[in-house]
């Protein structure tokens, strides 16, 4: 509890520091995507220089400088991603998927064209169609030409689609490429090349999706969905869906199920299984393994399991790939990725702030405490720091200063309110605050001030009034 009293002795009080934080997280979503370390467009760099000296009566003294601050301007980066190579029969639509990220360190939006290439075997007349939820599939049947602005480190999922013709004879080839351009700066682009081949055998494409594409620590269940179909002329037999689990990642253990077989849960081990399937779960590595012993011209089915998120994983985007190999009739074919689908892993804020108490202090003279801040969310963040009287006496001045106790604190993110930097998940930051007493006061009790953490612009916590008692 507060003490209740304290008699001032030889101009002296019992002092209590104090500061109001406000989170501002710097999320970027953490992405592993982001190939630039660059700093957020808009945010600011500051420099500031301080003096000491010793006054004509002996007194040291500080001065500082000026603050100077250099603006980050903005810098467009992208990537787009990947080649593909697809079989496919004559007269069917080939599909191919991919992925846009915004590794720039501003808001941007990108233009998409794609031109079917010459010097190969035949013609195709392909499209741009949005995959929002990146399923493989197109959302609607009308093209596109850019993608909607995407934040830093944000992706954007489409797929590309065309008719092979249907007189192309089997081992004909046609390539298509697929460009995507900055808005911002049309000088930075990439291309990718997706190939199609003709073939008059089974012809099998297995699509991956996920049934919600974000979620925090500890979170789950979240459901992967495969789902195959022949396209092609003949039986497909012997499908292999092998599905390694990224890290951060834990399988739920029953969660396997077959359209062949309803809602009937697969077994996790060797055999036991529906008739048409051989399901499998193997821990080292985190591996589901499905076999599909026939697939009919024209038929479609999937395959479903559960995952949950580990805890302590820092934000980022988990991406997810399957690979599949089959026999198309005359060949064993190699393995083949299906799309990848992403889940983003959100920050969880969270930090705790240990106050300082000093004995005493003279009226008129300055003390400094050492607040600890320690961040306990699941990714670094950057912390706003202001101050509230509390109980100390009108005219006392605070000011934050850096680690050497000395240098004012800066502002780093630009929104004009002095910051840690950047502290890393589990990290300290020394919050030191230096308050300046009057030289006068009618308080004869000790000097306590309140600790508030405001609301972050993230909306990641809600604000929290905390007492140091």
């Amino acid at each position: 509890m507060f003490p209740k009293t304290l008699s001032k002795k030889g101009g002296s009080a019992l002092l209590r520091g104090a500061l109001f934080a406000a989170i501002a997280l710097g999320l970027g979503f953490g992405n592993p995507k982001i190939a630039h370390a660059l700093a957020p467009a808009g945010s600011t760099i500051n420099n500031q220089a301080i003096g000491v000296y010793t006054d004509g009566s002996g007194v040291p003294q500080n001065v500082t400088s000026n603050s100077v601050q250099t603006v980050v301007q903005p810098v467009a980066f992208m990537d787009l991603n990947a080649n593909n190579n697809k079989n496919a029969t004559p007269g069917s639509t080939v599909t191919f998927t991919h992925t846009i990220t915004n590794t720039g360190n501003s808001t941007d939006y990108f233009n998409l064209s794609v031109a079917d290439l010459t010097g190969d075997d035949f013609q195709i007349l392909p499209s741009i169609r949005a995959d929002a939820n990146g399923d493989g599939i197109a959302d609607g049947v009308l093209p596109i030409t850019r993608t909607p602005s995407l934040a830093p480190g944000e992706s954007y999922q489409f797929v590309v689609t065309g008719v092979v013709l249907g007189t192309g004879l089997s081992g004909n080839t046609a390539r298509i490429s697929v460009t995507g351009t900055s808005a911002f700066d049309s000088g930075i682009t990439q291309s990718n090349t997706d190939t199609v081949n003709i073939t008059t055998n089974a012809q099998v494409t297995v699509v991956k999706s996920i049934d919600r594409n974000s979620g925090a620590p500890g979170t789950g269940p979240y459901t992967y969905t495969l789902t195959y179909t022949n396209s092609g002329n003949t039986p497909a037999t012997n499908l292999t869906v092998t599905d390694v689990l990224p890290l951060g990642l834990s399988y739920v253990p029953g969660s396997g199920t077959w359209s062949g077989s309803g809602a009937t849960a697969l077994g996790d081990g060797i055999g036991g299984d529906p008739t048409g399937i051989n399901y499998l779960y193997g821990a080292l590595p985190a591996t589901v393994t499905a076999n599909i012993g026939t697939i009919a011209p024209g038929s479609t089915g999937r395959f479903s399991f559960q995952v949950t998120v580990n805890n302590n994983i820092l934000p980022s985007i988990i991406p997810n790939v399957a690979l599949y190999a089959y026999n198309d009739g005359a060949t064993l074919l190699s393995s083949t990725p299906t799309n990848t689908v992403n889940l983003a892993i959100t920050q969880l804020a969270s930090f705790t702030i240990a106050g300082d108490t000093k004995a005493s202090a003279n009226l008129g003279s300055s003390v400094i405490f050492d607040n600890l801040l320690t961040n306990t969310g699941s990714g670094a963040d950057t912390f706003n720091l202001t101050y509230g009287l509390g109980s100390f006496p009108l005219g006392t001045n605070f000011q934050f200063l850096q680690a050497d106790g000395v240098t004012p604190l800066t502002d780093s993110n630009g929104d004009g309110i002095p910051d840690t930097g950047s502290v890393p998940a589990g990290g300290n930051y020394h919050v030191f605050v230096k308050a300046t007493l009057p030289a006068t006061s009618l308080t004869t009790s000790p000097f306590i001030s309140l600790i508030i953490f405001s609301t972050p612009k993230s909306g990641h916590k809600t604000p929290t009034p905390v007492f140091y008692r």
